[in-house]
C-alpha cells in the first residue's frame, strides 16, 4: 500500500473520517449489544462496526492509484496485531473522535448545508462514482454503498464549514520574515564543491554576492519554513546571513531583511488555518469526555495527540 491512512492528504483523510459515523449509524442498524463501544466522545458511542468501516475502507481505496484496475485489498482483522493495522486503526479512531467533536459542534451552532450546495455535492459524488474504478470495485462488492460516497462529499463541505467558523480573521495574517533567498543551483561534483563555497562564504562573510546566483525577495510565514532554516532565522539579525541549506541540486542561503507582522499568502493561510484547526480539534476532544475501551471492555488511552 502506497502510504496508509497517515500518508493520505488533509482532504481525502476528512472525506473519509466524516462520513462512516452518519453511513454506518444510519445504514447498518449497529446497536452497542452487537457491536461494542470502541469510544465515548461529548456522550456519543463510536462502535467497532463503524471502526472497522472506515479501516476497511481507506485500505481498500487507497492500496492501489488511481484509475489502475481493482485488486484484492489489503485487510485487516479488529484484532490484528500488526504495526500497519495497529497504526491505521488508532488513526482512523482518532478522525472518528474528531467527527464526532465538528458534528457536536455543527449542530450547536447551527452550522448546515444549503440545499442548492447538497445537489451539487450529490452531482460530484454521483461523477466519483462513475469515474473510479476503485470506488465501483467497492460498491458491487457491498462493502461500501452508494449513500456512503453521498455522505462522504457531503460531511466535507460540513467540515469545511465548521473549520472556517472555527479559524476566520485568525489565520490571514500574523508573525513573518522578510528574507531574501539566494540560491546556488548545481549539476555535477565539481560544480557541487563550487557552489557550496560560495554559499558558505556568503553565509559566514555577507559576501560576495555573485550575481550568477538567482535571488528572490519576499515575506514568509515561520511554519513555512524548513525547521532548521526557521531556528537559524530566529537567532539571526536583520541583514544577517544563514544557511548553506541544501535543497535537492541547490544551496540556498538566506539573508533576514526584517521581522514583522504581515498578511499571509493563500497558501500560508490555508496551513494555518489547518494548525488551528488541528490545534482546536485536539483542546475539544479533550474537553469531550473522550473515552477509549479495548475489545473487552476495559478502558484504554485514546489516540488524542
Amino acid at each position: 500500500m502506497s502510504g496508509t491512512v497517515a500518508a493520505l492528504s488533509r482532504h481525502a483523510m476528512c472525506l473519509i473520517a466524516t462520513s462512516v459515523v452518519l453511513v454506518s449509524a444510519a445504514g447498518c442498524g449497529a446497536t452497542h449489544s452487537s457491536t461494542g463501544e470502541v469510544a465515548l466522545v461529548a456522550g456519543q458511542p463510536v462502535y467497532q462496526t463503524q471502526l472497522q468501516t472506515y479501516v476497511d475502507y481507506a485500505l481498500a481505496y487507497y492500496a492501489q492509484p488511481s484509475g489502475s484496475a481493482p485488486r484484492s485489498p489489503i485487510t485487516c482483522e479488529p484484532d490484528s496485531h500488526l504495526s500497519r493495522c495497529v497504526t491505521v486503526r488508532q488513526q482512523a479512531l482518532r478522525r472518528l473522535l474528531e467527527e464526532q467533536v465538528v458534528q457536536h459542534y455543527a449542530a450547536a451552532h447551527h452550522i448546515g448545508l444549503p440545499r442548492p450546495l447538497v445537489l451539487a455535492l450529490d452531482r460530484k459524488a454521483v461523477n466519483f462514482l462513475q469515474s473510479d474504478a476503485r470506488v465501483g470495485s467497492l460498491v458491487a462488492e457491498h462493502r461500501i454503498s452508494r449513500q456512503f460516497v453521498y455522505a462522504l462529499f457531503q460531511k466535507e463541505a460540513l467540515i469545511q464549514s465548521v473549520e472556517q467558523s472555527i479559524t476566520h480573521g485568525e489565520t490571514g495574517s500574523g508573525p513573518a520574515f522578510q528574507v531574501l533567498r539566494i540560491l546556488f543551483p548545481f549539476g555535477s561534483k565539481s560544480q557541487q564543491a563550487a557552489a557550496y563555497r560560495s554559499a558558505l562564504t556568503l553565509a559566514t562573510d555577507g559576501k560576495p554576492m555573485p550575481r550568477s546566483a538567482t535571488k528572490k525577495a519576499e515575506w514568509i510565514a515561520p511554519f513555512r519554513l524548513a525547521r532548521t532554516a526557521r531556528a537559524a532565522l530566529a537567532s539571526a539579525s536583520p541583514g544577517g546571513f544563514v544557511g548553506p541549506f541544501q535543497r535537492g541540486s541547490t544551496y540556498l542561503v538566506i539573508k533576514l531583511l526584517a521581522r514583522g507582522h504581515h498578511r499571509y499568502g493563500r497558501r500560508a493561510r490555508e496551513v494555518a488555518a489547518a494548525r488551528l484547526f488541528k490545534a482546536w480539534l485536539t483542546v475539544q476532544l479533550h474537553h469531550a469526555s473522550t473515552r477509549c475501551f479495548s475489545p473487552g471492555g476495559s478502558s484504554v488511552a485514546c489516540p488524542l495527540t
